[in-house]
């Protein structure tokens, strides 16, 4: 008899542990068909693509972390909805690239959460293939919005198609 409370109580012990928190964002289409320049000096203007740069650090944070994050999609369930926007600018002189990321987060459709203004800012030179760094970088404002927003309960479960009103 012990053995078998011992069993229900460790299937639901792994169950609770390794429960996900799902989480999807939504980018304009504006940053996907728009690239991006900075200035590294005078003479040479690096482009790069916010969107692709931002799904590709999302895929790698959700990799590294137990929080899914993926790209809004009808049909998808998640927790909670980010409508992104992020504005970047590099500073040749001081070596510094910020990024300044304004969220809103859905917990239901219609209902908004909350605002937030996420900022970070990395430390390094920029050169003329910039996008490992820069993928680090949205790796790391991700990581400042996930604990943000981290929710204690994963009840509720939001559609994706909510991300066709945002557009």
């Amino acid at each position: 008899m012990k053995i078998q409370y011992f069993i229900i109580f460790f299937s639901l012990f792994i169950q609770t542990s390794f429960a996900t928190t799902n989480y999807q964002f939504f980018l304009s289409p504006y940053f996907y068909q728009n690239p991006d320049s900075f200035q590294i000096n005078g003479l040479i203007a690096v482009r790069y693509n916010t969107g692709n740069l931002f799904d590709e650090a999302a895929k790698l944070y959700s990799n590294e972390n137990e929080y899914v994050l993926k790209k809004c999609n009808a049909g998808e369930k998640s927790n909670l909805i980010y409508y992104l926007y992020p504005r970047s600018f590099y500073n040749p002189k001081m070596t510094t690239f910020y990024t300044d990321l304004e969220v809103r987060v859905f917990e239901a459709p219609g209902k908004l959460k909350k605002n937030l203004l996420i900022k970070h800012q990395t430390l390094k030179p920029l050169f003329e293939n910039p996008d490992s760094d820069i993928i680090n970088h949205y790796k790391n404002l991700l990581n400042k919005l996930i604990m943000a927003t981290k929710i204690d309960d994963n009840n509720f479960e939001l559609d994706g198609s909510f991300c066709n009103i945002l557009e």
